[in-house]
């Protein structure tokens, strides 16, 4: 009898540890799941995340074009004679190029505040007007906007930061930033 008994109670234990160890392997397997699972969300967070910032650099882009396209619509026209003087000529060179390193310069600059702005700030908007620039960010902390300010005015291509409102809104610091950029003509 005791022998039945001991081959019974080794048979449930042999049961036991056989559930056992699938449930042991199904857990392992729901883990690896979940890993897998958040790779895949975090790779398609990141994609949409790229293409949001790459459709703002076009949208900047695109207003720098219309930007330049106005300045240089806008120039002087030179006098209407049969020839041309080599001085008018190199005149109106100068002014382009100076337009385009203007450009160039505007563009390395928005580039600049994205690559200092901390991870946990983000610019909603920046919108330029001749030498001015307004940026719109916002941050969950005041004290992460007080940072990304701090190395705003650490940019030697910034000039002055003119003006600076902050509010606390729907649990975010949101903050506009005015400043003047280029380089100094003394």
């Amino acid at each position: 009898m005791s022998k039945v008994k001991n081959i019974k109670i080794n048979l449930l234990y042999y049961k036991f540890e056989k559930e056992r160890e699938e449930r042991k392997k199904i857990i392992e397997y729901g883990w690896y799941a979940a890993l897998v699972f958040l790779l895949v969300t975090g790779v398609y967070i990141m994609d949409f995340y790229n293409e949001v910032r790459l459709n703002s650099l076009k949208a900047i882009n695109q207003d720098l074009e219309t930007r330049y396209q106005q300045i240089s619509s806008s120039a002087p026209a030179a006098p209407r004679v049969v020839y041309e003087d080599m001085a008018s000529i190199e005149q109106r060179k100068k002014l382009l190029t100076s337009l385009e390193k203007e450009k160039i310069e505007c563009s390395t600059l928005i580039e600049e505040i994205y690559t200092t702005a901390l991870p946990e700030v983000i610019i909603s908007e920046i919108q330029v007007s001749n030498d001015d620039l307004t940026l719109h960010a916002y941050a969950a902390e005041q004290l992460v906007l007080i940072e990304f300010l701090a190395k705003l005015e650490e940019n030697p291509r910034i000039k002055e930061i003119s003006q600076v409102d902050s509010q606390f809104a729907a649990g975010e610091f949101k903050c506009s930033i005015s400043l003047r950029w280029g380089e100094d003509s003394e």
